[in-house]
């Protein structure tokens, strides 16, 4: 007898308290939390598949692999989070293949990863982390930004893909505490924090984090929301690939789709309950937080806040439910 569709054909993240205690600042350099860590990253990876086959619904390919879970000396002996790492396929310049990542793995200093941007999952002793990092090192996609940045029509493109993100999502740098509403960027501030990048030689990262008191309370939800997340990352992570590589321009189509929508038979007025037609969020059911005014709106999708056009939602008339948060705007590493 078959399973029934409901099931999840992955095995669930499931964080618990005992995951984030293990990346605590006195167990980076020791092998008191070997276990744990090795079990979160082993439920990581098995898990990783399920990003990897909503991506594939999209016709968006990538490759993703786990950072290690041991001290080590390509981590320089500190085990501070776990991580999933992601590359869209596109070119081979901007896809890291297994291959060269052994050839560089006695290195004692391996940056491979950091020649490219990346879309990650990261679990430390703060919380959890789905966000888009694009290190110093990553000259082209670096280049690509600062051009755009520089030009009118680029800068606009940029911003425009920016404030289309989640609410909840910042724009910072790794090592950092603060960050900017990626709704709110201005051309200023994005050309600022390249250059603080530039010259501290942390990444720039855009993404969402989520406390480790939210992540245990919503941890049977959290699974979904962090697909999510991912997902509203790929219009970014392909901007930015555009400029540096051409064929990145193509595995856009499938995103841009949640811009070109349907007509709705109902209108949509704040407060109401809507599911989406069509695009990567097909089929999930939101509230209506705020309306722009120009045929677009703030739909809360579980925790997370998605700027999507009026046309491509219909007002549900089901009772499904939708849970919030006071969780709104989390800043970087606490």
């Amino acid at each position: 007898m078959s399973a029934p569709l409901s099931t999840p054909p992955y095995p669930p993240l499931r964080l618990t308290s005992a995951d984030f205690d293990a990346y605590r600042p006195n167990r980076a350099v020791s092998d008191s939390s070997a276990r744990q860590r090795l079990e979160l990253k082993q439920r990581m990876d098995a898990w990783a598949p399920r990003i990897v086959k909503r991506l594939d619904s999209l016709s968006i390919s990538a490759d993703v692999r786990c950072s290690d879970e041991h001290p080590n000396v390509r981590n320089k002996g500190r085990v501070d989070c776990q991580r999933l790492l992601f590359w869209l396929r596109g070119t081979e310049e901007r896809r890291p293949t297994f291959e060269k990542k052994r050839r560089l793995s006695a290195s004692v200093d391996d940056t491979s990863d950091k020649n490219q941007s990346f879309l990650a999952i990261q679990v430390d002793s703060t919380g959890v982390w789905a966000s888009l990092e694009v290190h110093p090192h990553a000259r082209q996609e670096v280049k690509a930004l600062k051009a755009r940045l520089n030009d009118p029509a680029g800068a606009e493109a940029l911003l425009d893909v920016l404030h289309r993100l989640p609410n909840q999502f910042v724009i910072g740098l790794t090592g950092e505490t603060d960050g900017v509403a990626a709704d709110r960027i201005s051309t200023a501030a994005m050309s600022e924090l390249l250059e603080r990048s530039r010259t501290s030689g942390n990444a720039l990262r855009i993404g969402w984090h989520v406390p480790r008191e939210i992540a245990l309370t919503h941890a049977d939800d959290l699974d979904d929301l962090l697909v999510d997340a991912i997902v509203a990352l790929v219009p970014l992570y392909q901007l930015i690939g555009s400029a540096a590589h051409s064929d990145s321009v193509e595995v856009a189509a499938p995103v841009d789709a949640m811009r070109q929508g349907h007509s709705s038979s109902h209108e949509i007025e704040k407060g109401a309950r809507v599911h989406v037609l069509s695009g990567p969020f097909a089929g999930k059911t939101g509230i209506v937080q705020e309306l722009d005014g120009k045929g677009g709106g703030r739909v809360l999708l579980g925790l997370l806040a998605m700027q999507i056009d009026l046309d491509n939602l219909a007002v549900d008339t089901l009772d499904r439910p939708v849970f919030s948060s006071s969780h709104r705007r989390p800043l970087g590493d606490r």
